[in-house]
Order: structure tokens, then sequence, then C-alpha cells
């Protein structure tokens, strides 16, 4: 089993433990592609949706010149994150970051803005 495969594994495991153990809310990051990734989105809202949860998207959006800034910031190296203007460019040039095609996706403009004003706007209008 890949990586990759290992990864949406475990959300998917995770996810449905969460679902079956009775409502919550659940929040984690992706970062995802389509229409490359639309069959991994896919199998993780139904684990949501079939156990009668409610499958919410958040797309952070910012300018590519705002994302060469933040990818070389320090610790991303130490984390086995994206660490390089070139990385960056490369991997913009390789895949194509769309919001979700959903009725619940949410669009946060997160230019200038801290993580903690972000998900505090995450917070408040989805949970």
């Amino acid at each position: 089993m890949s990586f990759w495969e290992l990864t949406h594994s475990l959300r998917r495991t995770a996810l449905a433990a969460r679902a079956e153990a009775g409502p919550a809310n659940v929040v984690f990051t992706n970062c995802c592609s389509s229409p490359e990734d639309d069959g991994t989105l896919a199998a993780l809202e139904r684990v949501i949706t079939s156990r009668g949860g409610v499958f919410l998207s958040v797309f952070l959006e910012c300018g590519v010149q705002t994302l060469r800034h933040r990818v070389v910031r320090p610790g991303r190296e130490e984390m086995h994150k994206l660490h390089t203007v070139d990385g960056l460019d490369g991997y913009l040039a390789s895949w194509n970051f769309v919001a979700l095609d959903r009725p619940h996706t949410l669009r946060i403009p997160t230019e200038d803005r801290t993580p903690e004003v972000c998900a505090a706007e995450i917070a408040s209008q989805l949970l």
C-alpha cells in the first residue's frame, strides 16, 4: 500500500469511528486537486453522510505571492512540508486546486489574515 493509500484509508477509518461515536463536528485539513482527488473526497463524504453527518468543505485561498512568502517560513522543512518557492511553483503547475462544488462550501480569503482569524471565521460559520 502506498503512503497516500494508507493516508486516505486512515482518514476514512478515523472519520467513521468518530461518526459511530455520535454527533460531533470534525475539522481536518486536506489539500486536493480536481479531478485527481475527486474519488478520494467522494469516499470521505460518503463516510460522513452515510452516518447522518453533513460534509462541509472549506476552501482557503490567497494569491501566489502570499503562498511564496509562506512556503519558506521556518519549520516547514522539519515538518516535511513543501518549503521552497521552486517546489511550490512546480506543485501549482502540476495540480488544479479549486473549491469543491458542494452546497456547503465556504471560501475563506487568507491574504493578510492570521490562522487564528481564519479559524474563528470557519467556526462561526460552520460549527
